[in-house]
């Protein structure tokens, strides 16, 4: 089966939203990211990025990440 779109969730920093660190992409778009964040300074393994072919469990996921980034701060 053929992947056409898939679901990308990265770590939040404390100003991040859902829609931020969760979204719908493609293969071609993701590459975009990746070479993005390379000329950026960013490195996508510190992002803790996952990719999910299921909009809720990548929802899941994200809003877990979030929960965990909020519940760290007084």
């Amino acid at each position: 089966m053929k992947l056409a779109t898939f679901w990308v969730v990265r770590n939040p920093s404390p100003v991040s939203t859902l829609r931020d660190i969760c979204w719908e992409t493609n293969v071609e778009t993701f590459a975009h990211y990746t070479l993005g964040s390379q000329m950026m300074g960013r490195v996508i393994s510190e992002e803790n990025t996952t990719l999910y072919t299921e909009e809720a469990e990548a929802r899941v996921d994200a809003q877990s990440r979030l929960d965990r980034l909020h519940a760290s701060y007084p």
